[in-house]
């Protein structure tokens, strides 16, 4: 097959955008298609809203049998990775955190659960249109930390990264994003070098391409030798990436075309890639392919939360269980690209029915329990870290309840709204005190009124 290193662009005859869906400029693109293909061919679509339009317009049957349409990786939920999703679904948990996420997130689901099953328990998951709706709401809630699930290709990137220099300069601290970008081109490259794939073209994405440029693709067609076109979404858009990529493959040739030159150059909005570049930093890994080079879109080689306050990493981190509580921190600690930084171990409780007599220390890798003898120095230290975590948890979460429990009852109570619910619970330490102060006592607390003081005096009498 002889290969060139240059594109082409291929510039239809077209001014107005109902001709890109005539039905009549389809047949003929088609009847054209059919007369040039002589051979059966794969070709793969992959940009996702390529496979709805194709879906859409009848493209896939209306073409020749010879050549089959194949769905790529163009789907951001389905490249994201499922240690991921099951941070994005722990992130969720987090008191204090809102997880601001694009809607097709909502339903993918984790080892266990999913965003929709864990709002309908009340976690703080909201749904916005925009990086820049979560941006409004970290100035909104400056007490909340507001999170935003970055997920996607090069098309939505950009726009994360924009709002990450938007926050800096305004000083939003409780402002952050968990970056799970995928870039198209690497992925590409890894689908292209498996083994037994069988891909003949590529009907290249629109949206990243704008982006992106048609010269970032120039390397798929010099390494691998297969013919590419980027694509538009109309239906004649993708006939005519069908009809030119057919045209090469018959005549034995690899370049690169460009069928969308209304919207796409070869050099691409350089400007955004100059706001990737600054805030992203690319490391490896793809959900279905497997790791490949430069796969997600990552911020810096340390977290953000770290990098900002000037925390050094730890030594060891200790979980509180056995194996699966084990694999499920191995699996965050890998979503936040965290893994092998550190020392990693998990202790468990002996279980006297099954005739242990002693805890059982587990390490990443490791089938079975690390043997350290009974009132060994190491154990006895490891089991009081673990027992110290149990009591600072527990009377935390004793704490948080007897707050429920009081702000349960102020919250019923008509004109006692947050602010004075804190400044009383403040002011007497108790709700048994506040059930015990007079009218005055109540109205000589700041931000009440004598009104607000009968209100509560008569409420919990």
């Amino acid at each position: 097959m002889n290969v060139t290193k240059i594109s082409r662009t291929i510039d239809m005859p077209i001014k107005h955008m109902d001709e890109y869906r005539d039905p009549k400029i389809a047949r003929r693109l088609l009847a054209e298609i059919e007369k040039t293909s002589k051979r059966d061919i794969r070709l793969m679509e992959v940009c996702g809203t390529h496979t709805m339009s194709i879906f859409r317009s009848g493209i896939r049957s209306a073409l020749p049998e010879s050549i089959s349409l194949l769905s790529g990786p163009g789907c951001p939920v389905c490249v994201t990775a499922q240690n991921e999703i099951d941070a994005f679904i722990l992130l969720s948990r987090v008191d204090d955190v809102v997880v601001a996420t694009f809607g097709d997130l909502m339903r993918v689901p984790g080892s266990e659960s999913s965003l929709q099953k864990e709002r309908a328990k009340g976690r703080d998951v909201r749904v916005v249109y925009s990086t820049f709706d979560a941006l409004d709401m970290a100035k909104q809630n400056p007490e909340k930390k507001i999170v935003f699930l970055g997920v996607g290709f090069e098309t939505t990137a950009p726009t994360i990264a924009a709002a990450i220099i938007s926050a800096r300069d305004k000083g939003l601290h409780n402002f952050f994003v968990f970056s799970a970008h995928k870039l198209i081109p690497p992925a590409l490259s890894a689908l292209l070098a498996t083994e037994g794939s069988s891909i003949d073209g590529l009907i290249l994405p629109g949206h990243v391409s704008v982006i992106i440029g048609t010269g970032a693709y120039l390397r798929l067609v010099e390494d691998y030798h297969v013919p590419c076109a980027v694509a538009g979404f109309e239906p004649v858009d993708i006939l005519q990436a069908v009809h030119v990529l057919v045209e090469q493959l018959e005549k034995k040739s690899a370049h690169l075309e460009n069928c969308y030159p209304r919207a796409v150059t070869f050099d691409g909005n350089k400007k955004a890639q100059q706001v990737m570049e600054t805030v992203f930093k690319k490391v490896d890994a793809l959900r279905g392919v497997g790791p490949y080079p430069y796969g997600p879109a990552s911020g810096s080689d340390e977290p953000p939360a770290r990098r900002e306050a000037g925390q050094p990493l730890p030594d060891l981190l200790m979980v509180d269980g056995g194996k699966g509580q084990l694999s499920m921190a191995i699996a965050v600690l890998k979503a936040l690209r965290l893994y092998g930084s550190f020392d990693l171990i998990g202790i468990a409780k002996k279980d006297p029915e099954r005739g242990e007599t002693e805890d059982k220390i587990y390490k990443p890798g490791r089938k079975n329990p690390v043997n350290l003898k009974k009132d060994t120095d190491v154990l006895l230290f490891l089991q009081r870290i673990r027992d110290e975590a149990h009591r600072a948890v527990i009377t935390y979460h004793r704490k948080r309840r007897l707050m429920t429990c009081r702000r349960s009852v102020l919250e019923e109570i008509p004109g006692i709204g947050k602010r004075r619910r804190m400044r009383l619970l403040k002011h007497f330490g108790s709700l048994k005190r506040i059930k015990a102060a007079s009218i005055e006592e109540l109205a000589a607390v700041p931000g009440m009124t004598r009104q607000a003081a009968q209100a509560v005096f008569d409420a919990l009498k």
